[in-house]
């Protein structure tokens, strides 16, 4: 067996089949919320729901990969931190102009 034995899409079929019942529930849960109250109210509740449980672990993720030295993300997140100052100072310092 060589190198190109695997067909070129192994592995596709996982992620649908592993998804799909995620959706089926969050769809499920999500029509039976609302009816049973404002769908804004449901919708939002959703999303910062989402965010809450999402964001440390893509927070966590990023710090891993910083430490871990991985380059892409260390320019990144240091692109981010001294870019927001630097730009930060120029708008302070092009407000003060007026």
């Amino acid at each position: 067996m060589g190198q190109n034995a695997l067909p070129h899409r192994s592995g596709t079929a996982g992620g649908p089949t592993v998804l799909r019942p995620a959706w089926l529930l969050i769809t499920r849960n999500l029509l039976f919320r609302l009816e049973q109250a404002p769908a804004g109210a449901i919708i939002r509740r959703f999303y910062i729901g989402r965010a809450v449980r999402l964001v440390p672990a893509c927070y966590l993720t990023l710090l891993v990969l910083f430490v871990l030295g991985v380059p892409e993300v260390r320019d990144f997140i240091l692109w981010i931190a001294f870019g927001s100052s630097i730009s930060a100072m120029i708008g302070a310092l092009s407000s003060t102009d007026h």
